[in-house]
């Protein structure tokens, strides 16, 4: 790849981390994988703006190019431009016609919108509850000052993805507006992944419809091969199916689009979990904890990995690592379910009551509760609230063919027709 097609494949979460004034370019373009990096250094008074930047070759830390705006806010998209072409000159890039045009692309006339839709993408990064309501806040601001802003109704499309997948509302509430976002943005834009990808999480985990959702994803991908969310969303769905080696393949097309998120390493330790290679997770979340000691997910599905290999200790205090970096109530339920299978039977209640009293106050997923009731053996409790995971449609409901957490249920003739009801996976064969 060129250098200014390498530079066109980092999304803004994957040189985030990169943001502060003390960063080596030569660090992160190795860690980026990149040829080049654009660095510079932005400043901003009322309606003005100073941005001075530069291209820097990341082999050699030289200088390849270098300049100074000062200009008007409202005049950030020919600031974009101009830098665009000065980059493409700089790397001794021939652009095509085509490519000339998407540079120039602008998908707002509306500075403001395009600076709340930034902020809005920011919080929505965070993939917590908070930063996904804050983002949110900024996608509808975005479409206030230009209702025909495509790409913020994907933000709004991606923000209900995330409610339901990180349980802030009931998933059924939060896929129809979902679509409803993803939907108006496909008929301002459809060339727009974001929002293909959004519409093939809502056809997968609202509608059951694996061929809608795999030609979505693939559509999302094929418009924009750089888009890790797009790659990371086909990969954690491809499990489901049992088909663990597609799966390690798109997360590793995640991990190249974005190869410093902690999120997509840990979702490529899940895979190879869900796979059944244990010795393999337990060894990728480790040194994933080692350079990201604070991010809660690799504590989490280590402590999965650690209950299935009988290290029920190590799992348990994975867990409790994860719940004290703000994990959400899932992770109270495995641990819960942790304690059931090690026989801490009180620990186990102690959590489970809480969890039922807490979800007539807030989103609760069923199948949380059920794989506590799992663990305690009571398998017509856990019947009774997959069934109510079924009638809800929450996301891991779609895990039951896979999770080994349900394997006491197999036998059970009320578990095959559970599974023949959701009529979704014999299309994912």
């Amino acid at each position: 790849l060129s250098k200014v097609h390498q530079l066109a494949i980092r999304s803004p979460d994957a040189v985030r981390k990169y943001s502060g004034a003390a960063q080596d370019p030569q660090v992160a373009g190795r860690e980026l994988r990149v040829d080049a990096l654009l660095v510079g250094r932005v400043q901003r008074s009322g309606d003005r703006i100073r941005l001075s930047v530069r291209l820097v070759d990341a082999l050699d830390g030289s200088t390849m190019w270098s300049d100074t705006f000062d200009e008007s806010w409202t005049d950030i998209f020919a600031i974009q431009e101009s830098i665009s072409n000065e980059v493409a000159r700089a790397a001794a890039v021939r652009l095509t016609r085509a490519e000339r045009e998407q540079l120039a692309k602008r998908d707002t006339e509306s500075p403001g919108a395009y600076r709340e839709y930034l902020i809005g993408r920011h919080f929505w990064s965070q993939r917590t509850n908070p930063g996904l309501k804050q983002g949110l806040q900024h996608f509808e601001r975005a479409i206030e000052l230009d209702p025909r802003y495509a790409a913020a109704y994907g933000g709004v499309a991606d923000s209900y993805v995330g409610f339901a997948t990180y349980r802030v509302l009931e998933p059924k509430t939060a896929y129809v507006k979902a679509r409803a976002a993803a939907v108006t943005a496909l008929e301002l834009d459809p060339a727009l992944s974001e929002a293909h990808s959004a519409l093939a999480m809502v056809s997968l985990y609202l509608d059951w419809d694996w061929t809608a959702a795999e030609g979505a994803f693939k559509r999302a991908i094929a418009l924009n091969p750089s888009d890790a969310t797009a790659h990371q969303r086909y990969a954690l769905a491809l499990p489901w199916f049992e088909r663990f080696d597609e799966a390690l393949h798109e997360i590793a097309q995640a991990r190249e689009a974005d190869p410093v998120s902690p999120l997509i390493n840990a979702n490529q330790g899940q895979i190879l979990y869900r796979a059944g290679r244990y010795d393999q997770a337990i060894d990728h979340f480790r040194r994933g904890l080692a350079s990201e000691p604070t991010f809660f997910a690799n504590y989490q599905n280590l402590g999965a990995v650690y209950i299935e290999t009988g290290a029920y200790d190590d799992g348990i205090a994975a867990y409790k690592k994860a719940i004290e970096l703000g994990a959400s109530s899932q992770v109270k339920a495995d641990l819960a379910h942790a304690y059931a299978v090690s026989g801490q039977v009180a620990e186990t209640k102690k959590i489970l009551d809480e969890l039922i009293g807490r979800s007539t106050k807030t989103y609760i997923s069923p199948f949380d509760v059920a794989r506590v009731y799992v663990g305690l053996g009571d398998h017509d409790q856990a019947f009774a609230w997959l069934e109510k995971a079924y009638d809800e449609r929450t996301r891991p409901m779609l895990s039951i063919k896979i999770d080994p957490r349900l394997d006491p249920l197999r036998s059970d003739p009320r578990f095959d027709s559970l599974i023949r009801r959701m009529g979704v996976f014999d299309a994912g064969k």
